[in-house]
């Protein structure tokens, strides 16, 4: 079963779509070969070549009338029988590509991620951990399957095991503050500022392997070194590590919020767009994170606040790991390669 995987990621949009996609490739490495079909620089790809076979390199925002005769020749070429695709957005005219590519094409399989808005028959499967279960209604007597709500968060299996090893202490003495990959703009910032303000903490902050130099030198010109580490572009493992030996973090509405609050720890996110705004209200409505907003929004005073709140509560702590681990299992790239491979065309 050879896959075709189309992602992208970049400072400025981030890593979580290539993470997610070299998740699965990796899920499904045994089956057949991967091919990632991108536009992302060398620099970004280092952390990604070893988990696909082949990479081909598409330019900056191609047009679709590019992109999908591309993907008809390499589906003929390699004998692609699993299209992935994660893209940031899914407007009008891709679907209405894809829709016309479903017509005219009975094979290969093809999967979308963070798809949930997207016309039911354009795919054959959307994956979109950020939606409510509620909303599969939509494409109830289609020929396309959806799998929505937090359990399909496709998260490495490092930190399923972290949560074994997780239990919440009864003091707040360790935070980790961890931005996603790049941390455009700049959140860790404030979220470090907040932290400083509170006695008897121990701050650990992860910087992605696409975190500007820039904005490294201006955290390192206010680190209090007697109880701070800075960790640069840590892999996965560790950053399991981290979740699981702290007490709380402060982390982005992307994928590091799901994979805190799968291994149960009190999460406190701070949104790098809209769209993770909503991502963040979407598991706050679960009460299993704390939504503090749009970092353009965020005060220093009000995440110290929570902090405090957290510091002094451990009640408050506990009910927040609950419903973060009912809600997050940490299995989603299980049960997704298992829907998957029970796909017609495929």
């Amino acid at each position: 079963m050879n896959t075709l995987f189309w992602a992208d990621g970049s400072a400025q949009m981030g890593l979580g779509h290539l993470f997610r996609t070299a998740l699965i490739a990796s899920a499904l490495k045994e089956r057949g070969a991967s091919t990632l079909l991108t536009s992302s620089q060398d620099d970004v790809l280092s952390s990604f070549r070893k988990k696909f076979d082949s990479i081909q390199r598409i330019p900056d925002d191609p047009s679709y009338e590019i992109i999908v005769p591309l993907l008809s020749t390499l589906i003929e070429d390699a004998n692609i029988s699993l299209v992935v695709i994660d893209r940031p957005h899914y407007p009008p005219d891709l679907c209405h590509h894809l829709r016309r590519f479903k017509v005219r094409h009975i094979r290969p399989a093809i999967v979308a991620f963070g798809a949930a808005d997207i016309p039911p028959n354009c795919v054959d499967m959307i994956i979109d951990a950020n939606r409510n279960e509620s909303e599969i209604t939509r494409f109830k007597g289609s020929s396309t399957t959806a799998l929505l709500g937090p359990r399909f968060a496709a998260l490495a299996p490092v930190f399923a095991d972290a949560r074994d090893r997780f239990v919440v202490r009864d003091s707040l003495e360790r935070l980790i503050i961890s931005m996603g990959g790049s941390d455009p703009s700049f959140a860790t910032f404030t979220a470090y500022r907040a932290a400083l303000t509170l006695k008897r903490l121990t701050i650990d902050v992860v910087l992605g392997p696409a975190f500007p130099e820039k904005n490294r030198r201006r955290l390192e010109a206010i680190v209090d070194v007697d109880r701070t580490t800075l960790h640069y572009g840590e892999s996965q493992k560790n950053i399991a590590e981290l979740f699981a030996s702290a007490d709380a973090c402060i982390v982005s509405g992307g994928i590091t919020m799901f994979e805190a609050a799968a291994v149960g720890l009190p999460v406190l996110v701070i949104s790098q767009n809209e769209s993770q705004v909503r991502n963040a209200e979407h598991l706050a409505s679960r009460h299993a994170v704390v939504n503090a907003g749009l970092f353009s929004k965020v005060s220093t005073q009000n995440l110290a606040s929570t902090l405090s709140r957290w510091q002094a509560s451990r009640d408050a702590r506990l009910a927040l790991s609950k419903h973060a681990r009912d809600a997050v299992d940490g299995k989603g790239v299980q049960l997704i390669c298992a829907r998957i491979l029970q796909l017609p065309g495929r």
